[in-house]
């Protein structure tokens, strides 16, 4: 059987043969929607989150108001890969929405040196995490937050979001900090859904579905004086000495760098890829990403810090929890100081000959220096049952 795959009711390929159920299983794991149509030959895909819906309530009057129309245009662009769905009201929903998000325009203090939000919530306990998410990342922006839970002013299910800024604010200075508060909500949303939902980044992209959309090889005939040649090759192979084998692994960067509208800092987001390329089991990497200048350079991303991790972790689908955090309660200070930011695995994971894992995701933000200089991100996998440790294959460079 072949079937036409669509993705975002886009064709990007066909599956066919025996790809089909390693393909349906991996859709699966992964989070995506699939809508199969076998007596057409189709199947369509979309990204993870695709049923998940937002209202953000903006009243008509703020709906030209420049900073609201800014941020929310920006959210829209930051969460449109994970298929969240966000849609535009003067009012808050009750039915068919997973959460409310209200806007108000912002306001000037000639009090303040830098802005302030306050966040106004009534969430039920499942949704508790968006705002310790909000929270954690608030903190790590050094964005002044305070969070207020209310019981009766809004619906359920609802955040309500007020900014207030110092009123000598420059726009750049305003665009910046409309830059990092929308990353902050975006990821803390996109984390919290796909934590609720149990799905991975690997589903917001048709990318990783290629494998699977490649056509099957012809099979290659076999005459009887090759198989027996073949099997003596096998037994003898199998007698082999254990002390050939061979531990090796190869480790690099799949990213991509951008420039920030705020044109101050640059952001690399992208995937760190582990692949065991030797002929035994390695487990439990321990990951060094080593910056510089550290002081120009921050790494976060879905990496939590080792407090967070039995209230923030991902939950396998065989009980447990999995994820990386970062190795020190003080990781961000040690970071700073000598450049490396040192990263573990939540579970233990095992690494078999031929497969992969990755660090995902990750998101590494770059200030502008005064000076020209380059900075670069390398870096480091240990394995230490195995006393070894594998650089990676590439870096991360930005000259300026």
């Amino acid at each position: 059987m072949e079937l036409n795959v669509f993705y975002q009711n886009k064709q990007v390929g066909k599956v066919t043969g025996s790809s089909i159920i390693p393909f349906a299983q991996y859709c699966e794991e992964q989070g995506f929607q699939v809508k199969w149509n076998i007596e057409d030959k189709n199947v369509h895909v979309t990204p993870g989150l695709q049923s998940q819906r937002i209202n953000i309530v903006i009243e008509a009057k703020d709906r030209e108001e420049p900073f609201q129309t800014s941020f929310i245009k920006e959210l829209k662009q930051y969460l449109d890969k994970t298929g969240i769905q966000l849609e535009e009201n003067t009012g808050f929903l009750d039915q068919d929405i997973n959460l409310n998000m209200k806007l108000t325009t912002p306001s000037f203090s000639e009090s303040l040196n830098a802005p302030k939000i306050i966040i106004f919530y009534r969430l039920t306990a499942k949704y508790e995490e968006l705002i310790a998410l909000l929270q954690y990342y608030l903190k790590s922006f050094d964005i002044d937050y305070e969070c207020i839970s209310k019981k009766n002013d809004i619906p359920q299910s609802s955040i309500s979001l007020k900014s207030t800024l110092p009123k000598q604010y420059q726009s750049k200075q305003l665009q910046s900090f409309q830059d990092k508060l929308c990353f902050v909500f975006s990821l803390s949303i996109s984390l919290f859904f796909s934590n609720k939902e149990k799905r991975t980044a690997l589903s917001f992209t048709s990318a990783t579905l290629s494998p699977f959309l490649q056509e099957d090889r012809k099979e290659k005939t076999i005459t009887p004086s090759k198989r027996k040649k073949d099997l003596l090759s096998f037994v003898k192979d199998s007698n082999s000495n254990v002390s050939n084998k061979k531990t090796h692994a190869e480790i690099f960067f799949n990213y991509t760098v951008f420039p920030s509208r705020s044109k101050e800092q640059f952001i690399a987001t992208g995937d760190l890829h582990i692949k065991n390329t030797g002929d035994l089991v390695l487990e439990n990497p321990l990951i060094c990403l080593k910056v510089h200048p550290a002081e120009q350079i921050s790494i976060g991303g879905q990496i939590l810090p080792p407090s967070m991790t039995k209230t923030l972790g991902i939950h396998g689908t065989e009980g447990g929890l999995r994820g990386w955090k970062f190795m020190d309660n003080d990781w961000f200070q040690k970071a700073q100081e000598r450049g490396e930011y040192w990263i573990g695995a939540i579970d233990n994971p095992h690494i078999s000959p031929g497969e992969s894992i990755a660090l995902p995701n990750f998101q590494i933000t770059i200030v502008k220096p005064e000076k020209k200089i380059t900075a670069v991100i390398d870096s480091i996998v240990y394995f230490q049952d195995k006393d070894i440790s594998f650089p990676s294959n590439n870096s991360i460079k930005v000259s300026f």
